[in-house]
């Protein structure tokens, strides 16, 4: 088979319900110039079964449960094109946009390394709601993700379809292994740029149970590995990213340190919690959920767990219905 231009990474965790409705929306594009790697994170459903009648897929598996961030980099460690596209295994291609994706690759200088497509949502809306600048680098990411971070739509109107050159990702390996999206994004962004171009080309469903978004509401009582890996991740982030983030996104920097805060709490590491409180008020002291966190989590874990899963399918409902 000559090398296809296009690899398509489909990370799978127990979708067997969904997994099909993703391939044949690739399958049934008018453009052939790709493969397709589907990468199986330890399912313990029928998802392997499903993909299994497909012999166009290229099936991969992680033997356990290992995030999709390093689902998508064993994807990539496979992949045989010049392009990798990330899709989730419970989205659609949008008619029509694979040929699309591949004349605008096509297009691009041989130095970018990044492209971005527009998302469909369930409701409707077209993500992002608010387009960012036509080429993206380091600065101009932190500022756009800034600006629109905590408005009502924050956590759909940022949505994309992303592309990445596979030639670039040797240097971000060591970030995918963190298993955490957003420092690999800002990583990425510190070496690389991005064209956005203003086609829809996915369709975001949410319609999945064991979506990621809905994963973040923690027991923190059985599940202090994870707490405490994710702690670890974003400690990386202030780490590598903060003074950056404290310059040109403060709204950004205030949420990972809030989030950091709370994730040493709920992992029973108080004093942890209670230093990164600190910094993050002497930072921005008439942020209200700065001080909020800290309280709760001297209250005890369990309120503090409690309003932060509330929050937090607040917030899904309002990505749901939101027009």
């Amino acid at each position: 088979m000559p090398q296809p231009f296009l690899s398509i990474i489909v990370p799978v965790y127990n979708r067997e319900t969904f997994v099909a409705r993703c391939i044949d929306s690739i399958l049934q594009q008018d453009c052939n110039d790709y493969e397709i790697i589907a990468v199986d994170d330890g399912s313990s459903d029928r998802s392997v079964e499903v993909l299994s009648r497909y012999p166009a897929v290229r099936l991969l598996r992680h033997e356990r449960n290992m995030g999709v961030l390093r689902a998508r980099l064993m994807g990539l460690q496979h992949a045989k094109g010049d392009w990798a596209i990330f899709l989730d295994s419970d989205d659609e291609l949008v008619p029509g946009s694979l040929t699309t994706i591949h004349q605008r690759l096509h297009e691009l200088p041989s130095k970018m390394y990044g492209a971005l497509f527009c998302c469909r949502m369930d409701s409707g809306a077209i993500s992002p709601s608010i387009w960012p600048p036509a080429v993206l680098d380091y600065e101009s990411y932190l500022i756009y993700v800034n600006d629109h971070f905590g408005t009502r739509r924050a956590d759909s109107s940022l949505d994309f379809l992303h592309c990445i050159r596979i030639s670039c990702i040797g240097p971000l390996e060591s970030f995918m292994q963190t298993g955490l999206e957003d420092l690999f994004q800002l990583e990425f962004y510190k070496q690389s740029t991005a064209q956005f171009f203003p086609h829809v080309a996915r369709l975001y469903h949410q319609d999945a149970d064991n979506q990621i978004v809905k994963s973040l509401e923690l027991d923190h009582r059985t599940n202090i590995a994870l707490t405490r890996g994710r702690a670890v991740s974003m400690e990386r982030i202030i780490e590598r990213h903060g003074p950056a983030l404290l310059k040109t996104a403060p709204r950004v920097y205030d949420h990972y340190m809030s989030n950091l805060a709370l994730l040493q709490f709920l992992s029973g590491r108080r004093r942890k919690g209670l230093a990164f409180s600190i910094r993050a008020i002497m930072a921005s002291p008439w942020s209200l959920r700065l001080w909020v966190v800290p309280v709760l989590g001297l209250l005890g874990n369990d309120l503090l767990a409690f309003v932060r899963n509330a929050r937090s399918r607040i917030r899904g409902r309002e990505q749901k219905t939101t027009p």
